[in-house]
Parts: C-alpha cells; sequence; structure tokens
C-alpha cells in the first residue's frame, strides 16, 4: 500500500510531511507527522540552506510541536524543539554558478541531470538500482528494474491553491524514504525556480 506524505503548507520548502493512508481513514487513525522541512529567512526567498528532519513518534502528536497546524510560522529551526526532530539532510543550494549540495546523513549525494534541458534527475540508491526524477505534468520517481522502468513515487501538485499537495510513495521505494524525500525536494525546488525564471523572462520579453 502506497504511502502518502501530505504537506502541511502549500510550500515545499517550508512544511511538515504527514503520513496518511487509506488504513487511517478506515480505521481512524490519527495521520503522523513524519518529517520536518525548515528553510530559514525564507521571507526574504534568498535562503541558502534548506533542512530536513525525521519526526520522532514519542512526539508526532504532541499538540505542543504545532506539527499539524497550517502556519508557516509554526515551523521551528529542529534546534529549537528541544528533541524528537532530528536533523537528518540539508540541501546548500549554492548559486547560479554553482549546483546545489545535498547532504544525506553527512554523505554528500552525487546527483546527475539528464534529459531536455537537464530537467530530469539520476540517482543510485543504496540497493545499487538507479533512479529517475522525471519533471513533467507530474514530477515522478521510476527506477529501472529488469529491464523495465517502475514508477515508485509521484508528487501530487494541485490546480488549487486552496489544496496542499503531497507526495506518493509505493512500497519498492519505501526501504529508501528518506532518500526519496530528500531528492523529492530538491527536485520539486529547481523545478520551480526554473518556472519562476522563465516567468521573469517572458515578462521582460513581452516590456521590449
Amino acid at each position: 500500500m502506497a504511502l502518502e506524505l501530505h504537506l502541511s503548507t502549500t510550500t515545499a520548502y517550508h512544511t511538515i510531511l504527514i503520513a496518511k493512508s487509506s488504513k487511517d481513514s478506515a480505521s481512524h487513525h490519527e495521520p503522523t507527522p513524519m518529517y520536518h522541512i525548515c528553510s530559514p529567512h525564507r521571507a526574504a526567498f534568498n535562503f541558502k540552506t534548506t533542512k530536513i528532519a525525521r519526526i520522532d513518534r514519542s512526539v508526532a502528536h504532541d499538540a505542543a510541536y504545532h506539527f499539524t497546524s497550517k502556519k508557516s510560522e509554526d515551523i521551528k529551526e529542529c534546534t529549537e524543539y528541544g528533541s524528537g526532530v532530528v536533523e537528518m539532510a540539508r540541501i546548500n543550494w549554492g548559486t547560479l554558478a554553482t549546483p546545489p549540495q545535498v547532504i544525506l546523513e553527512g554523505q554528500i549525494l552525487s546527483l546527475k541531470t539528464t534529459g531536455i534541458m537537464k530537467s530530469d534527475t539520476v540517482f543510485e540508491g543504496p540497493d545499487g538500482l538507479t533512479y529517475t526524477w522525471f519533471l513533467g505534468l507530474h514530477t515522478t520517481l521510476s527506477v529501472e528494474k529488469d529491464g523495465k522502468k517502475i514508477e515508485v513515487a509521484k508528487y501530487h501538485e494541485p490546480f488549487s491553491f486552496t489544496k496542499h499537495p503531497y507526495l506518493t510513495v509505493q512500497p519498492e521505494a519505501m526501504h529508501i524514504l528518506d532518500l526519496v524525500v530528500t531528492t523529492w525536494l530538491l527536485v520539486t525546488m529547481r523545478k520551480q525556480n526554473n518556472a519562476t525564471a522563465a516567468a521573469t523572462t517572458a515578462a521582460v520579453v513581452a516590456t521590449v
């Protein structure tokens, strides 16, 4: 059964990923906050680092942590919570001249870009298999196995600003869930930045 990670806010770079599944609805279980994503100084849109942390089950449903709040201001630096929110990865976004650096569990990830306009991102999992994020109408992650490409994750972006997006992860990728979440954030922000740059260029051309 697929895992759904719902964003508590509408912005991927500053949110809580809350795990939901059909089992939750059937058994009336409360959805569980799993990942904490924080980008300091985001208001100026010039943040240099985004930190990703795991949320321990011991604090996931603690009302004092405000994990299920839909307010961005309720998301604090993981060190401010005291315990139960442990950083596992960070993305140093770099500059126009340098690519982002992704660090997971103290190791720098080796990522390659392929496809048209270098829009797809490829990495090798700890299982030795090749995974590729494709940026199209939907952002999807596929793995090459036994000569076939299998979709193992998909980012659902609603067309309405009133609805929050969510990431679906299939059972085939649950053993690399931390890696999926970390690389998903990278490609999602890259897609957003590309769209912003394209819109800015179009606006400039229109005024000429």
